[in-house]
């Protein structure tokens, strides 16, 4: 690039073009998927948009200039490849997209991880549970490192007992889990349930579902979320799971 018309360019307006090439404009932005190949889980990336990442991959003076950028400029989503059985993958493919980002990872502002079913699939809320808990957790803990990043839980699911319904009533809701506060997670919650009682009133004198017994139900998860001490809304774990969970057998 010594000789390159482009590195005469001020620093800034290099900037400026960058972000143009590299930035995404997608509300899903990036996805980083587990990808699995035999033993081993390699996270990858994929996106609606093409991404010209020749660019960066030009000389090391650009790369060091452009990549700060596209990571930091981008939203990035973490999800199972379309199936829910690769969730325990998440953690784990988290980890190793952080590694691979190198210095770099200082430079992410938002990460959206994306939990639960999908609408191919049966899984109900009951079936749930136990598998989100664990991976939100161990997710948190994987960015503690990384206490500016924007993180955030969407958990989707199927209200239980609906396959004998109509189709309409057994689709996919979602509910935001983080960055918000306990009241905000239920509001979110009865927000979904709403949508489900709306679409319900037309069915209403021909099946017998009791909806409000369901919502209790799901209302106890969040409850017995918010007193775990282990858990924390919309904050950065401060410290691994398993030195909060030592603290609290010590405390007890």
């Amino acid at each position: 690039m010594e000789n390159s018309p482009f590195k005469k360019l001020p620093a800034e307006l290099r900037i400026k073009i960058y972000e143009l090439v590299l930035t995404v404009d997608d509300p899903e932005g990036i996805t980083i998927e587990p990808s699995d190949s035999g033993s081993q889980i390699e996270p990858r990336a994929t996106c609606r948009r093409k991404i010209h990442f020749a660019l960066i991959d030009t000389c090391k003076q650009v790369r060091s200039e452009a990549f700060p950028v596209f990571i930091s400029q981008n939203r990035f989503r973490i999800a199972p490849r379309k199936s829910w059985w690769l969730i325990d993958c998440l953690p784990m493919t988290t980890r190793l997209w952080l590694s691979c980002l190198g210095e770099c990872a200082q430079d992410l502002q938002s990460l959206d991880v994306h939990l639960g079913t999908y609408p191919h699939e049966a899984l109900e809320w009951e079936d749930l549970e136990y598998e989100v808990t664990c991976v939100m957790k161990d997710i948190k803990a994987a960015l503690r490192r990384y206490p500016k990043v924007k993180l955030s839980f969407t958990m989707a699911f199927k209200f239980p007992e609906t396959r004998h319904l109509p189709k309409d009533l057994h689709e996919t809701y979602e509910v935001e889990f983080y960055p918000t506060t306990f009241e905000q997670a239920k509001a979110s919650l009865h927000k979904q349930c709403e949508r489900f009682e709306q679409k319900y009133e037309h069915y209403m004198w021909m099946y017998d579902y009791d909806i409000e017994v369901i919502i209790r139900e799901m209302e106890a998860y969040l409850e017995s979320l918010d007193q775990d001490p282990t858990w924390s809304w919309g904050v950065q774990a401060k410290a691994p799971i398993a030195d909060a969970e030592k603290s609290t057998a010590s405390n007890e």
